[in-house]
């Protein structure tokens, strides 16, 4: 039965990262579904001036408001049906579970069943056993369903041609693409030094009227990341251009200095800072992905690095983007640097 309730209402673009800020503060109410009017998504809430405070301070377009929203009875979680099954994302219509040690295969197959009776457009559920190689790709075993392939992948209304077993795709990085993409400019030259298909270069000149460089040495990375600039193209206000390129040599094939870098290659990105510092337009912001298991070591680390370097360097903020294990976390650092 239709329920009226308070809401906001963000614009449709901006839909997936206002959710996620409302879901995180508990803002919203609960068992309603969100609804649409015109080109705004309407989310039910449980106070719209504290939602609206919440949204605003992290620079989401929002407005109060009151509607009619459909109760939502959510189906099952997985992990009702099979005990120690709960982690898993979905990649258009690929489903991946995190593998769990000591599980028993039969479990497994029930968990992958049960996804595709949760989501009718998944075709196939892989189990992934790690991330390994240079190009940081998931180890999968596919579980049910047939192998996918390409599948479209979308965020903050954005679409991405992707395929999990030759790129990689982790949907808890879409706010970090988002973030990143907002604070950046008009006019500021952006370099994505390990871009995978796309994705922090695409928002970025979805948002802004800029010159972004979207770089990667998988073959497979930067044939769908020049397949994603196309697919976007009437949605993109900047410019991107993609390059096949190993991050190492990147002085000798680029011309130009940075304004702003992105360096998301958590297990070795401070072994290249030395050619993100050369990369520099005098003073610029660097975002750095670390895993460690504190801020404050990851930020040591890539201090010292940038000092070997020759680079001054300041940090502006840091965050958890994504818990890898018990022990160890993905942090985003932000930061200030320029020649010294």
């Amino acid at each position: 039965m239709p329920v009226e309730s308070p809401c906001v209402a963000v614009p449709a673009p901006e839909a997936e990262r206002a959710r996620r800020i409302l879901a995180g503060r508990g803002l919203l109410a609960r068992g309603l579904k969100a609804g649409r009017r015109g080109d705004r998504v309407l989310f039910p809430v449980r106070d719209s001036r504290e939602a609206l405070e919440a949204l605003r301070a992290a620079g989401v377009r929002a407005e109060a408001c009151v509607g009619v929203f459909e109760e939502y009875r959510r189906p099952g979680r997985v992990g009702d049906h099979v005990p120690g099954v709960s982690s898993y994302v979905v990649v258009g219509e690929a489903a991946i579970i995190n593998e769990r040690p000591g599980l028993p295969r039969e479990a497994l197959l029930e968990a992958a069943r049960r996804i595709m009776e949760l989501h009718p457009r998944v075709r196939g559920v892989y189990l992934k056993r790690g991330t390994e190689g240079g190009f940081r790709l998931a180890r999968l075993e596919l579980l049910l369903g047939e192998r996918v392939g390409e599948t479209i992948y979308r965020e903050y209304g954005l679409e991405f041609v992707v395929d999990v077993e030759k790129v990689y795709v982790n949907p808890s990085l879409a706010a970090e693409h988002r973030r990143v993409a907002e604070l950046a400019s008009d006019g500021e030259l952006f370099l994505d030094m390990f871009s995978g298909y796309g994705a922090f270069a695409i928002h970025a000149a979805h948002l802004h009227e800029l010159t972004a460089v979207s770089v990667d040495l998988n073959p497979h990375a930067s044939r769908l990341a020049i397949a994603n600039v196309w697919r976007n193209k009437s949605k993109l206000r900047g410019r991107v251009i993609v390059v096949h390129a190993d991050a190492a040599i990147l002085p000798e094939v680029l011309r130009g200095s940075f304004d702003r870098i992105v360096m998301n290659h958590p297990t070795e990105s401070t072994r290249f800072i030395p050619v993100a510092c050369r990369l520099l337009a005098g003073k610029g912001w660097v975002h750095l992905y670390r895993l460690s298991d504190a801020p404050e070591h990851a930020w040591e680390e890539a201090r010292g690095a940038m000092e070997e370097s020759g680079c001054e360097a300041e940090l502006l903020g840091s965050r958890r983007v994504i818990e890898y294990s018990p022990r160890l976390s993905i942090y985003a650092l932000d930061i200030e640097a320029g020649k010294a």
